[in-house]
Parts: C-alpha cells; structure tokens; sequence
C-alpha cells in the first residue's frame, strides 16, 4: 500500500504544480467530487484481489 500511497501524493502534488495551487486546494476540489474516496475504495479492492 505504501508505494500506491506514495503514487497518489505525487498525482496530487503534480497536479496542483500544473495548476499553480495548493495541494491542500486540491485535495478539498477532489473530497468535494468525491473522487478521494473512490480512489482509496479501488485501492483497497485492488489489495483484496491480488
């Protein structure tokens, strides 16, 4: 799980270089989406099947 946490901060950290924000704005975009706990829900499915 460590490597896939490691992966998802640097999306995020990625992304908002390329938007020239916060990580923690895009953190708050994302949790507002929905999107963070999907993306933890398929990484622990992930686990679960391998």
């Amino acid at each position: 799980m460590e490597n896939e946490m490691r992966f998802f901060i640097y999306l995020i950290e990625s992304y908002a270089d390329y938007k020239n924000t916060s990580t923690d704005v895009v953190m708050k975009f994302r949790d507002k989406l929905g999107l963070t706990d999907l993306y933890m829900a398929c990484m622990k499915d992930a686990i679960r099947n391998v």
